[in-house]
């Protein structure tokens, strides 16, 4: 079937784009000089991003809601965004009993924006996004770039210049740059385009995983699946997902598109190891696991990507050694031994702070301001901060009931991806990169409190839930 202006559904279009536009933000921390609406108390309403969000979910509403209703007849899928907006609410309700409610009231207004902004979101890509192949393929392009900057920030050991596309400005000598020391070797972890290289492993282990997944699937990411099958409200959405779809090629292409991911995979891969950050990589074992179920094994499929691992990550390993030794434990620094001693202390003010207020929590966003307040009780150089733990910290500010909800919707969220990825069988794409963000939250609290990363995570597992029409 022939692509036309009739065909096309021009209600739709804007929205998908908006999407794609959205998740291409969420590889950088671009922000604005001012604050949107004049909320200057506001962290998140200087996100790039949150505009971008804020336009595509007004356009979603502004056309009608295109694909809400036959989002909510998927049972699953329905209740995943329910409660999912269950926990906005009660993140909003929590400001009336936030640890700084009476000072700071703008704290969990400004951590309930971002979950009202994101859950939003969530409803729209699940409602009307494009295929998750056009998702994955603009994250991949995306993360590559960032993946070429990673290399040569870290070959430079500084920013490049790049402020204009969110790089943070980092050097040797600046105060709070994360440096790794191995005897006489000094090392200056690569920021990419985010304000710490944990976030930035974060994301170039996302990448990794969502270009294993093309070339792990049944079918390739290039050939549209079940073209004359997708066609979805008012017959449109299918035309609609071709033009935002690659369209079919030659097997000479094919090659030469397979050729382009395993190198894209290589720089990424490369990249992530040379942030040295333990929990992207720990999550990037994680979802290989989780992603090698779902694939019909066949030698010939995974020997590349094993060759790729092998020889990326030896030359990762003989070039970085001493580092490497350090990072991992098994020699010892002064820096990596504080690292983990302010990591057990803010677990600590969690358990506390669950166990002062265990059914309503301390308040969205409030746990870094319950935490100085025991600093101060105490001799430790510190300030307030965030638990290192997602779940934690979901826990210490929104209380039990707020965790119930999180981990409610996370597991509906799965639940919904698996039935959709038994709908379309042969496409994994975006869910092995949503369970490696779990398993970064048990180490890293940025997936819970960075809107980039809040709307990556749960933008993918919407995208993941995707369910063809027909």
């Amino acid at each position: 079937m022939s692509l036309t202006l009739r065909s096309l559904n021009l209600r739709l279009l804007p929205v998908q784009i908006g999407i794609l536009v959205c998740f291409a933000l969420m590889t950088t921390w671009l922000r604005m000089p001012v604050a949107l609406f004049g909320l200057t108390n506001y962290y998140n309403a200087r996100f790039s991003l949150l505009v971008a969000m804020l336009v595509t979910i007004a356009l979603w509403f502004a056309t009608g809601m295109p694909g809400f209703r036959r989002m909510a007849r998927s049972r699953t899928r329905a209740l995943f965004m329910l409660t999912l907006l269950i926990l906005v609410i009660w993140a909003y309700m929590s400001g009336a009993w936030a640890y700084v409610a009476s000072t700071r009231p703008h704290i969990a207004s400004n951590a309930a924006l971002a979950w009202t902004v994101a859950a939003l979101f969530v409803v729209v890509v699940a409602s009307a996004a494009p295929t998750p192949r056009a998702v994955v393929g603009v994250l991949v392009a995306c993360i590559t770039i960032v993946a070429l900057i990673t290399i040569a920030q870290s070959v430079q050991q500084r920013s490049l210049g790049l402020y204009s596309l969110g790089e943070f400005t980092f050097f040797a000598g600046r105060d709070g740059v994360s440096i790794l020391n191995a005897g006489e070797q000094r090392y200056v972890r690569p920021y990419g385009l985010y304000p710490h290289p944990n976030m930035l492993g974060g994301l170039l282990m996302t990448g990794v995983l969502l270009v294993a997944s093309v070339l792990l699937s049944e079918r390739k990411v290039l050939i549209p699946e079940d073209r004359e099958k997708e066609a979805g409200e008012d017959g449109h959405r299918g035309a609609t997902r071709r033009l935002l779809s690659p369209l079919p090629v030659s097997s000479r292409l094919n090659t030469l598109f397979s050729l382009s991911l395993l190198a894209s995979l290589a720089f990424i891969f490369y990249a992530l190891l040379l942030t040295f950050s333990r929990a992207a990589w720990i999550g990037l074992a994680a979802g290989a696991v989780a992603l090698l179920p779902h694939v019909r094994l066949r030698v010939w499929r995974l020997l590349p990507l094993v060759a790729i691992a092998v020889v990326v990550g030896g030359a990762f390993v003989w070039q970085y050694r001493p580092l490497l030794a350090v990072r991992t434990g098994v020699a010892t620094e002064s820096i990596e031994l504080r690292s983990v001693a302010d990591r057990v202390v803010y677990t600590d003010f969690a358990l506390r702070a669950i166990e002062e207020q265990p059914l309503l929590g301390q308040g969205a966003g409030n746990f870094p301001w319950r935490a100085a307040a025991y600093i101060e009780e105490t001799f430790f150089d510190l300030k307030g901060d965030h638990v290192h733990h997602v779940f934690l910290g979901v826990w210490a500010e929104l209380g039990a009931v707020g965790f119930g909800l999180f981990v409610l919707a996370l597991a509906l969220g799965v639940e919904a991806s698996l039935r959709a990825m038994r709908k379309r069988a042969g496409y994994i794409l975006p869910l092995p990169a949503v369970i490696a963000f779990a398993v970064v939250g048990l180490f890293d609290h940025y997936p819970y409190s960075q809107l980039p990363f809040m709307a990556l995570w749960w933008g993918m597992l919407a995208a993941a839930a995707y369910e063809p029409a027909g």
